[in-house]
């Protein structure tokens, strides 16, 4: 109703506006025409004057034309003030309006909504009649009130979501509660009653669990305190202390089995197990594999594992060495080499066990090629080999039985042994690498036991080679050599 009345007052004024520039046009033809008249007839220019100036006069042109432009100025000022108006009103009910005249503002003040509302209703009669130099002095003073009560409004709203969050923070839900509903019925629209009315609603529910919370850690049940904690933070995600209590707890809980993996590994080391040791440091080092504590425990198992490990070698391989086994004695003290090869018993022991292998090796290889102990050269390395062998009886009974054996079997094939040799008296025989039998029918020689080569040989004939195996007996052999194929 306002605006249309804005709108009919401006047409009226335009109305007005246009007679006068009317007026104007035609005041100025008529000076253009004289002016004319007296440039064509320069002669009665003195005539002309005063005929000109007589209608002038006669016409009260002048006078004619004065009311006009006054008109026009008060049409000019009272455009201006409706303009003025105008956009004050604009403000007003851009602003203000919804403000004042929503139900909420009635909550806080119902007296001066009705006054506004009254003020606008002058504001509107005065426009009806055209004051538009009044209405806008009464909008500005409406507009000055009304800010002045929204601004009261406005810092109560502020005080009230302080309130409730305070309150919240203090976990207090009736206070909450009170200051919240406060805020709703003066400022239904606020966009921060979102972001508290979850939080109100589930205050209760909080506060429950945080005497669950506070429970669980007077009877120091973490685990406990932690879970409530946890239900907190779901109910209430945007409960700043859950989190902060989580970490906490968290990080307390963490560091609580840590130490005691730690501790159980120190009190393994000092009971001397490294296995278990190292079991406890394994669950430390899945958690904080960098600690500084889990890095000293390793190297301090490492240590005692390998010394307790050489401990073991050192100890096994005197025990090997017990049962004469000293493929398992060097065996023992090659590994501990490994862990300490500088220890004196280490390297004394691999020495002793090579070297009673060494000789258990060479005497066995002799029993095994007996027929080499018949010459002069196998019973030279048999008796020096017989005679190192002596020097380990007292640390390996085995050594000292295989000494025997081929003591004993040196014997046997150093004492020479009866051989008949028998021919047809016309071929050469002799033992090669022994020495010749010559040219006989029947010849008793004196041989140790072995592996001999007896040649035959006689001119027109094939020559006969025979290998035989003389064993160590007391039997005399025979052994026929002859000649019998013609080249």
């Amino acid at each position: 109703m306002l605006e249309e009345k804005l709108k009919s007052s401006q047409a009226g004024s335009n109305k007005s506006f246009l007679i006068l520039a009317t007026a104007i046009v035609i005041v100025i033809a008529v000076t253009v025409l004289l002016a004319a008249e007296l440039i064509l007839n320069p002669d009665n220019s003195e005539e002309q004057a005063h005929s000109v100036e007589a209608p002038v006069v006669e016409k009260a042109s002048t006078p004619s034309v004065q009311p006009e432009q006054s008109e026009n100025g008060r049409e000019q000022a009272a455009e201006e003030e409706r303009i003025a108006f105008k956009a004050m009103l604009s403000e007003y009910e851009s602003n203000i309006k919804a403000l004042v005249e929503a139900p909420e503002f009635a909550v806080w003040d119902e007296v001066s909504q009705a006054r506004f509302l009254k003020m606008k209703g002058q504001i509107m009669a005065d426009v009806g009649t055209g004051k538009y130099g009044r209405a806008r002095d009464e909008l500005a003073e409406l507009i000055q009130q009304a800010t002045k009560v929204i601004s009261e409004r406005d810092a109560a709203v502020a005080e009230s979501i302080e309130q409730a969050k305070s309150a919240l923070k203090e976990n207090a839900p009736q206070k909450a509660r009170a200051h919240f509903l406060r805020v709703k019925e003066l400022a239904p629209h606020s966009p921060e009653l979102s972001a508290l009315e979850p939080q109100v609603a589930t205050l209760p529910q909080v506060v429950e669990l945080l005497e669950q919370a506070h429970l669980a850690k007077v009877q120091g049940d973490m685990k406990g305190e932690l879970a409530a904690w946890k239900e907190i933070a779901k109910v209430d995600p945007t409960n700043g202390e859950a989190e902060e209590r989580i970490a906490l707890i968290q990080n307390t809980i963490f560091e609580q089995e840590l130490s005691s993996h730690l501790q159980k590994a120190m009190a393994a080391l000092e009971a001397r197990r490294p296995d278990l040791a190292q079991k406890s440091l394994n669950k430390a080092r899945q958690m904080a594999p960098k600690r500084d504590e889990v890095v000293h425990l390793q190297r301090e198992i490492n240590t005692l594992a390998k010394e307790l490990r050489y401990n073991a070698l050192v100890k096994q391989a005197r025990a090997y060495a017990a049962k004469d086994d000293w493929s398992s004695v060097l065996s023992s003290y090659n590994d501990a080499a490994k862990i300490n090869g500088s220890s004196a018993e280490v390297v004394s022991g691999i020495k002793r066990a090579q070297t009673v292998l060494g000789i258990r090796a060479a005497i066995k290889e002799k029993l095994g090629k007996p027929y080499r102990l018949s010459t002069k050269v196998g019973e030279k390395q048999a008796r020096a080999l017989l005679q190192e062998a002596s020097g380990v009886f007292e640390i390996s009974s085995s050594t000292e039985e295989l000494a025997k054996k081929l003591d004993a079997l040196l014997q046997l094939y150093t004492k020479p042994v009866m051989v008949r040799v028998t021919s047809d008296g016309k071929t050469f025989v002799q033992v090669k690498g022994v020495g010749k039998v010559g040219k006989v029918t029947e010849k008793t020689i004196q041989i140790r036991p072995g592996r001999y080569v007896f040649e035959g040989k006689r001119d027109g004939f094939v020559s006969k080679a025979t290998t035989v195996e003389i064993p160590p007996s007391g039997k005399t052999m025979v052994i026929h050599v002859v000649c019998e194929t013609t080249i």
